[in-house]
C-alpha cells in the first residue's frame, strides 16, 4: 500500500518542524495576500508547498519550499497530487522550485556540486536534479556563479569605463544599506521589472527581505552610483575569508548602457581588494547576458543552477 500524501491549506506542525522560521514567515504573509491560492503537500517527513497566483485565464504556478530524500516514489506522489490540484484550477503550466517569485529562493544547483558554499548562497543536495529530470521537467532558464581569481585583469579592463563615469559628474560611495533602503528599492523594481518572472513587491517587503543585511548581522557592503540630482545605481556584496561575493547590480532602466554598472563593479572589486580580498564571486547570473559574458571571459564556473517548468 502506498503512503498518503496529506494535504493542507494551512501549515500544519509536520510541515513547520521541516521549515526554518524565515520560510514560515515568509509563507504566513503570502497566504494574507491578494490574489494568492497556496497549498502544501507533505509525506515521509518530505514536503513542498504550491501556489497560484492571479485570477487570469491562464494563472501563474510554482512549487517552493521543497524538502525531498533521495526518494522518486514519495517525490513523484507528491508531485502528481500537486499537479492533480493545479488542473483542477485551471493550471496548464509551472516553475519550481520557486519560492513564491525570483525575490527569494527558486532554481537548483545542477552541476559543479564540490565547490564550497559561498556566503548567501542557497544549495540543494545534488539528488534533486535526477528527481526533477525523471518527473517529466524541463529546464527553462539556466544561471551561473563565475570565480575570478585574477582581480588586477579585472581592474584594467574596468578602470577607463569607471573614469568616463565619474568624470560627468556620478560618484560611487558605499553606504549604510538604512540610510537608502527606499532608493535601493526604487532602483531594483524599476531595474528588475522586465525580468523573467518578476513580480512588484512593497517597500516594507523588500526591508524584510534585506534585514539581515540592513542589521549588519550579515558582512556586506553596498555600493551606490549618484550625484546632487539622484541615486542611479546600485551593487551588493558579501566578505568573507579571502572572497567578496558580488550578489546583485541594480541600474535605473533609462540610463542603461552608460557603464554605470561597470563603474559600480570596479569600485567593489577596489574595495575588496584594499579589504585584502583575492578571489571574488560574480553570484547567479542567468545565461547569455552581458555580465555573464564579462564573467565568462574573466573567470571559471563556480557553479551552475537550473529552474525548471513542466506543462500538464
Amino acid at each position: 500500500m502506498r503512503d498518503s500524501v496529506f494535504v493542507y491549506d494551512y501549515l500544519s506542525e509536520e510541515i513547520k518542524r521541516i521549515l526554518h522560521p524565515d520560510e514560515i514567515n515568509l509563507i504566513n504573509l503570502y497566504a494574507n495576500k491578494k490574489g494568492y491560492k497556496i497549498r502544501h503537500f507533505f509525506s515521509k517527513e518530505q514536503r513542498a508547498t504550491a501556489f497560484i497566483r492571479g485570477n487570469d485565464d491562464v494563472p501563474f504556478a510554482g512549487v517552493g519550499f521543497i524538502n525531498f530524500k533521495d526518494d522518486f516514489n514519495t517525490f513523484s506522489r507528491i508531485m502528481e497530487k500537486i499537479e492533480n490540484w493545479f488542473r483542477e484550477m485551471g493550471v496548464n503550466k509551472y516553475y519550481a522550485p520557486i519560492n513564491f517569485n525570483t525575490w527569494y529562493a527558486y532554481r537548483i544547483v545542477t552541476e559543479y556540486f564540490d565547490n564550497p558554499p559561498f556566503l548567501s548562497e542557497t544549495l540543494h543536495p545534488s539528488h534533486y536534479k535526477k528527481l526533477f529530470d525523471k518527473f517529466g521537467f524541463s529546464v527553462v532558464q539556466d544561471y551561473y556563479s563565475y570565480i575570478v581569481d585574477n582581480p588586477a585583469a579585472v581592474i584594467n579592463r574596468l578602470k577607463p569605463a569607471y573614469q568616463r563615469v565619474t568624470g560627468k559628474g556620478l560618484s560611487i560611495e558605499e553606504v549604510d544599506g538604512k540610510e537608502y533602503i527606499k532608493d535601493i528599492y526604487n532602483i531594483a523594481t524599476n531595474a528588475f521589472k522586465g525580468a523573467f518572472l518578476y513580480e512588484d513587491i512593497p517597500l516594507e517587503e523588500f526591508a524584510m527581505l534585506y534585514k539581515p543585511v540592513l542589521d549588519k548581522r550579515v558582512k556586506a557592503r553596498i555600493f551606490l552610483a549618484k550625484d546632487r540630482k539622484g541615486v542611479y545605481g546600485f551593487i551588493f556584496t558579501f566578505e568573507y575569508g579571502d572572497t567578496m561575493v558580488l550578489k546583485t547590480i541594480g541600474v535605473r532602466e533609462e540610463i542603461r548602457g552608460k557603464y554605470i554598472a561597470t563603474a559600480l563593479i570596479y569600485s567593489a572589486y577596489g574595495a575588496g581588494l584594499k579589504s585584502g580580498k583575492s578571489k571574488f564571486i560574480h553570484a547567479y547570473m542567468r545565461e547569455g547576458i552581458s555580465s555573464y559574458r564579462f564573467s565568462k571571459k574573466f573567470g571559471e564556473i563556480y557553479r551552475k543552477y537550473s529552474l525548471y517548468g513542466k506543462k500538464i
